[in-house]
C-alpha cells in the first residue's frame, strides 16, 4: 500500500492524499465515517476530512436538485468522489479498481470496492481541466 499526495498549487486536488492498494484507489480517509484519516498530522487530517465532507455535501445537492430522481441513478450515493479518485487514478495509469466509502440510501456506512470501473475512468477521461477550458 502506497500514499501519495497531489502537490501542484494549480491542481484541484492540492493536498489531498490518495491510497493505491492492489490495484485500486481511494482518497484516504474515505473509508472512514467520519472522513478524517489516522496515522497523519492534526492538520492533514482536519483537510482531507474537509474535503471529504466538501465531497459528499456536493453529492447531496446534486440528489436534491434533482428533485429526488436522484435515486434512479446508481452511483449518486457516491458520484463525487468516485470522480475524484478516478481523476487520480488516469493520472497513474496502472490502477484499475475504486474503493468508496459513503452512506447508502438506507443510511448505514458503507466501504465498498469497484473493480474494472471503466465507467469512472471514461468519465474522467472526457473532463477538461480548468487550464484547458477557453474562457
Amino acid at each position: 500500500m502506497s500514499k501519495h499526495v497531489c502537490e501542484s498549487a494549480s491542481a484541484w486536488c492540492s493536498g489531498t492524499m490518495f491510497v493505491e492498494s492492489n490495484d485500486t484507489a481511494f482518497i484516504f480517509g474515505i473509508e472512514r465515517e467520519d472522513g478524517r484519516p489516522g496515522g497523519v498530522k492534526s492538520e492533514l487530517a482536519e483537510r482531507l476530512q474537509i474535503f471529504i465532507e466538501f465531497l459528499r455535501e456536493q453529492n447531496e445537492m446534486t440528489y436534491l436538485a434533482m428533485g429526488g430522481l436522484g435515486a434512479i441513478f446508481q452511483g449518486s450515493e457516491y458520484a463525487s468522489q468516485a470522480r475524484v479518485a478516478a481523476a487520480f487514478m488516469i493520472h497513474r495509469e496502472s490502477l484499475t479498481d475504486l474503493a468508496l466509502g459513503y452512506r447508502n440510501r438506507d443510511g448505514e456506512y458503507v466501504c465498498e470496492k469497484f473493480e474494472d470501473e471503466h465507467r469512472f475512468l471514461e468519465n474522467a477521461r472526457t473532463t477538461l481541466s480548468f487550464e484547458e477550458l477557453d474562457l
